[in-house]
């Protein structure tokens, strides 16, 4: 080998060590990118997007309306046989309810298992056999909790100097 090869080769990589990093590691860096940048193309056409998650949540909410019935009546003819009927609905673990003047909601959580889609057929079927016993006037709607039925969150505007029938314009209008 001659000896003014050897130090060619001595001079070019001691020339490869004094280059910038950005330069020795250029192609490592290049891989890095297109690689980064066909997995992104992939993944934006085969991930499924949405606004919301596709979420069930083990609950079904009953809300019954019964124009202006006082409250101790509405929990006797109503609330109570609707909360008796909906227990044997298999998978069941808590129902609560709210009543009110004229209307109440029963709230139904179930196993996080459970078919929502089927349990809300069995509720449906159990409200539908109670309908004949309950008031003509009884209005009752079943529900699914999701993202689309119920809101995720609320505002609340207060003000000490604008008037509540302004606030409820902005609230409403803008």
């Amino acid at each position: 080998m001659d000896p003014r090869e050897s130090s060619q080769r001595g001079d070019k990589a001691a020339g490869q060590a004094d280059a910038p990093w950005f330069r020795r590691l250029s192609r490592p860096i290049l891989f890095l990118i297109i690689s980064l940048a066909l997995v992104g193309g992939y993944f934006a056409f085969t991930i499924p997007v949405s606004v919301f998650p596709n979420t069930d949540f083990p609950r079904i909410v009953v809300g019954i309306d019964n124009g202006v019935m006082p409250i101790d009546q509405m929990l006797v003819t109503i609330t109570r046989p609707i909360e008796e009927a909906v227990n044997s609905v298999p998978g069941l673990k808590k129902v609560q309810s709210i009543t009110s003047r004229g209307s109440a909601e029963v709230d139904l959580f179930f196993d996080w298992n459970s078919d929502m889609v089927l349990t809300l057929q069995r509720v449906d079927a159990v409200v539908a056999r109670l309908q004949a016993e309950l008031p003509t006037t009884a209005k009752v709607e079943t529900h699914r909790l999701t993202f689309a039925t119920f809101p995720i969150i609320g505002y609340s505007l207060t003000s000490d100097t604008v008037p509540q029938n302004k606030l409820w314009e902005v609230a409403s209008y803008n």
